[in-house]
């Protein structure tokens, strides 16, 4: 996220923080060790979290459990954290729904579920429009109308959440560094209020 964090260096001091490769890991270990990492760099709250899929979800766990260190967020491509079971069976094989609920349920999706947003804090949801997919045809294809239903609700949680959805690849930092700084230079004006 290089471009992301060249941008707003000026504005804000920038950390970088790569999780730990511990396979088995859960992302609530994650957000300890990230709790601790800024702990012992002694780097001051508040705090703008910035999280891309998996660091999404760190994020959004993050700013739940350390509500008063957050003064905004953006989950890129994150979740969804429980999916709709019942409604990817019209999309979906009894196989793939398995191998996704094994995935989600291995990922703690029932504790990202019950996280929320820290009252008044900016958030946005930023999510690939189905370009990201392979085809609309493909497993993620035809479980993208779910998942952008999914990132419209997450953002719809408070009155300071927004949803963006952006004609990128997974990775949008990568493919749109412009939308994802404007969202973030957003986040910190809303902030600095």
């Amino acid at each position: 996220m290089r471009a992301v964090a060249d941008a707003v260096v000026g504005r804000a001091r920038v950390c970088e923080y790569t999780r730990r490769t511990d396979p088995d890991a859960e992302e609530p270990e994650h957000v300890e060790d990230l709790a601790s990492l800024l702990d012992a760099a002694a780097v001051p709250p508040p705090y703008v979290l910035v999280g891309q899929s998996v660091g999404g979800n760190i994020a959004w766990l993050y700013a739940s459990r350390h509500a008063t260190e957050v003064a905004g967020f953006l989950l890129m491509n994150a979740g969804p954290f429980v999916a709709e079971w019942d409604k990817l069976a019209d999309v979906w094989t009894a196989e793939e729904i398995a191998a996704e609920k094994a995935l989600i349920d291995e990922r703690t999706g029932l504790i990202l579920q019950q996280a929320e947003p820290p009252p008044a804090v900016p958030y946005v949801v930023m999510l690939s429009t189905v370009s990201q997919c392979g085809s609309r045809t493909d497993v993620c294809g035809r479980a993208y109308p779910l998942h952008e239903a999914w990132g419209r609700e997450l953002a719809a949680q408070s009155p300071n959440g927004g949803f963006v959805q952006v004609d990128a690849g997974h990775e949008i930092f990568a493919s749109r560094p412009d939308a994802v700084t404007e969202e973030l230079e957003r986040i910190l004006d809303t902030a600095a209020q």
